[in-house]
């Protein structure tokens, strides 16, 4: 894996990681990053146990994706809700989404089994079958390249 796309992925999941948290702590809201600021009324706020506890959830569910199992629920709740795409195409499912440094990325998932019909596999398994090395000026380019490795 070269250097630039280790780069893509750690600020993709520094996004994902900063999203989850601005879900769960309302002051972290517009924040745009989880990165120290060395300052106490910035850094540091109280929070909930139970909204602590959804924040590992949410990012232990993010790791199930990284080590390459998933389900279409879990990359449904990962992507943006505005860019991001989650598709299925037979044994397979397509996933796009915007990354911060601009373009999209592009993951091409498997089935593990048999899909079921349409409509009954949101919490089937998928693993992780082939990811772009290049980014891509929008979703629909994305999807193109997954189209093309199926």
């Amino acid at each position: 894996m070269d250097f630039m796309f280790k780069l893509v992925l750690q600020t993709t999941l520094d996004r994902k990681l900063t999203a989850i948290a601005e879900r769960h702590v309302p002051q972290l809201e517009g924040r745009g990053s989880l990165e120290q600021r060395y300052s106490d009324s910035k850094d540091f706020f109280e929070t909930s146990v139970w909204a602590l506890k959804d924040m590992l959830k949410e990012a232990y569910d993010l790791g199930q994706v990284d080590r390459g199992y998933t389900t279409i629920d879990m990359l449904r709740k990962h992507v943006s809700p505005v860019n991001g795409v989650v598709m299925r195409y037979g044994d397979r499912v397509f996933v796009s989404d915007v990354i911060p440094e601009g373009g999209f990325c592009a993951y091409v998932y498997r089935f593990v089994g048999e899909p079921k019909p349409n409509g009954q596999d949101h919490e089937q398994r998928l693993s992780l079958e082939t990811v772009a090395d290049e980014t891509f000026p929008d979703s629909g380019h994305a999807i193109e390249w997954c189209f093309a490795q199926a």
